[in-house]
């Protein structure tokens, strides 16, 4: 690389900013108080002479805050007009991850901008373990950048996801980028891996196998649920979304991965009625004598999910029952005690009994380690099998309007129980059938 040249002074209005990698600036009045301030400008542009006018080689930021100072002219070092565009885009982008001023998105595309022009001029090393080997490798990229092998490997790695992936561009850093990049990848693994288990078992027939993945149907519960028959079901469990801002609720992070898996929400605006219909179906399915499970938010759905379970003609305490955690949670800890509690009302058709008579309210089992979910919300199969087993008897008709993980169809399976359950994304029945194929024994659990 050619080596800066002479430090001059230049009139501001003879350099062009040209096209650059850094699109987004931020903190501009800022630099600009700092440069106007005693200290001055403390490292000057670097710029390309073309004879009648120099264009920008780094110091984007600076020239903006120079302009917001009104200054004529500004120090700079001068590359000659002869710089090849690789030398000029290899000094923006390692001024920029030096000073860690551009996002994550634009840096891995500048690092693969330059990555891409050494091995054009340089052609790709063959050889990479060889002292003085010919052309140019990751490892040249990431020694010329002043950054590991690893780093540049991954930011290559996004750079190329980013065109085909548009949502990793607005993750807040790289390694929320990567984390979500490879969750995306071991869902595609997982499609793959489910489809070859698939034509195994088609093969090799398993009765009890095959009825628990045919009991699990990407569709949507108010259009196929109209066609099951009425007064056939003993027990409903239902999971429903929870009608929350997930982006208030929780992090960005875990609403990108949400949103890229699939998982739906329902609008605030939407929610009661969403309730209403759900209910008034799931009466007309529920048999005579039967119980209907219903998850939900306590703040600030509890009331409103109370009514419509009345409205559609069911029976209900206002008293939940509780899923007691060992761990909660809570996004706002100086404010708010940690949740630790998962509520559910237990609706009646008809004047079924309890089958456990006289067990606790409360149902404490620990949560599902983060790494073993396959759906954000789900619960162990350990806890809804209890659930099934307090208000259910082996051989009842189970309906899940809401599978995701499936985690209530194995429970069901557990208590000899007939389940059906829909979920209109194919991904999480993809990872239950793999967790049905890979079920050791007769019973599935979490723990």
């Amino acid at each position: 690389m050619d080596k800066l040249g002479e430090l001059c002074i230049v009139p501001r209005n003879q350099i062009i900013i040209g096209d650059r990698f850094r699109k987004e600036y931020t903190g501009i009045t800022e630099l600009a108080e700092s440069i106007g301030g005693p200290e001055g400008l403390i490292s000057p542009l670097a710029v390309r002479n073309f004879g009648d006018h120099y264009e920008l080689a780094a110091g984007g930021r600076r020239i903006q805050a120079i302009d917001k100072l009104g200054w004529t002219s500004v120090s700079v070092r001068i590359y000659p007009k002869e710089t090849d565009e690789l030398t000029i885009r290899t000094v923006e982008l390692a001024e920029n991850i030096q000073r860690k001023q551009m996002n994550y998105s634009e840096e891995v595309a500048a690092m693969e901008e330059i990555h891409n022009l050494y091995i054009t001029k340089f052609g790709e090393k063959a050889n990479i373990g060889k002292a003085g080997a010919e052309g140019h490798s990751m490892r040249d990229t990431a020694k010329l950048l002043g950054v590991s092998p690893m780093t540049v490997s991954n930011n290559l790695k996004l750079a190329e996801a980013i065109k085909s992936i548009p949502q990793l561009a607005e993750c807040k850093n790289q390694k929320e980028a990567m984390t979500l990049l490879d969750k995306m990848q071991e869902t595609i693994l997982i499609s793959e891996i489910t489809k070859r288990a698939e034509r195994e078992r088609s093969e090799r027939p398993d009765k009890v196998r095959d009825e628990l993945i045919a009991s699990y149907k990407v569709a949507d519960f108010f259009s196929s649920g109209k066609t099951l028959q009425i007064g056939s079901y003993d027990l409903i469990e239902i999971d429903p979304p929870y009608g929350v801002n997930f982006k208030k609720a929780r992090n960005d992070s875990t609403y990108k991965k949400s949103a890229v898996l699939g998982y739906n929400e329902i609008d605030e605006d939407e929610y009661q009625l969403f309730l209403s219909n759900l209910f008034r179906l799931c009466y007309k399915l529920a048999a005579n004598n039967s119980w209907m499970i219903v998850w939900f938010s306590f703040d600030p759905w509890a009331n409103i999910v109370y009514e419509e379970i009345i409205k559609a003609g069911f029976r209900c305490s206002r008293r939940p029952a509780l899923w007691i955690k060992p761990i909660g949670m809570c996004a706002s800890p100086t404010t708010q005690l940690a949740s630790d509690i998962e509520s559910f009302y237990y609706a009646r058709k008809g004047d079924p009994g309890i089958v456990k008579a006289g067990r606790s309210s409360y149902f404490k089992f620990p949560q599902v380690l983060p790494g073993n979910k396959i759906h954000p919300t789900e619960r162990p199969v350990e806890m809804i099998e209890e659930v099934l087993a307090t208000f259910a008897y082996p051989g009842s008709n189970v309906l899940v309007p809401f599978a995701g993980s499936g985690n209530t169809m194995l429970a069901a399976h557990n208590q000899n129980m007939h389940t059906i359950g829909f979920d209109i994304n194919k991904d999480y029945r993809n990872t239950y059938i793999l967790r049905v194929q890979q079920g050791i024994g007769e019973k599935f659990h979490s723990f």
